[in-house]
């Protein structure tokens, strides 16, 4: 999986494909290959089951494990549940909108709306 990743990174990085660089392009280059659903859904059982792994380590590890460890454990099983979400929802047909670049865009502008918004863009 992490060199399937690594060989569509690099391909994107420079520019072979045509596709924008972000989460829909490298879908869409996975999609674009023979057996590219399988592959899909293959990526989505493989992240559900990261998400599954971790989640069970930050809840489960016993008294003799630090509770940063399990906080850890705990965003890698949130972060893989989320890429594994956007998966599926690409993967059932839902990857034709708008790009992901767009798609955080969008998100920032509503977080800067917020009361305080500006305070962690400042910050960074």
């Amino acid at each position: 999986m992490y060199v399937l990743i690594g060989v569509l990174a690099v391909r994107i990085a420079l520019g072979s494909g045509g596709e924008p660089a972000d989460r829909q392009g490298a879908l869409a280059q996975v999609a674009a290959q023979p057996f590219g659903k399988a592959m899909l859904w293959a990526l989505v059982v493989g992240f559900g089951c990261m998400a599954l792994w971790r989640g069970a380590r930050a809840l489960g590890r016993g008294p003799r494990y630090k509770a940063a460890s399990r906080v850890l454990d705990g965003g890698r099983a949130v972060f893989y549940a989320a890429i594994c979400w956007a998966t599926a929802a690409y993967a059932a047909g839902g990857g034709h909108g708008s790009s992901g670049n767009a798609q955080s865009q969008d998100w920032t502008a509503s977080a800067l709306q917020l009361p305080y918004g500006r305070v962690p863009r400042a910050a960074s």
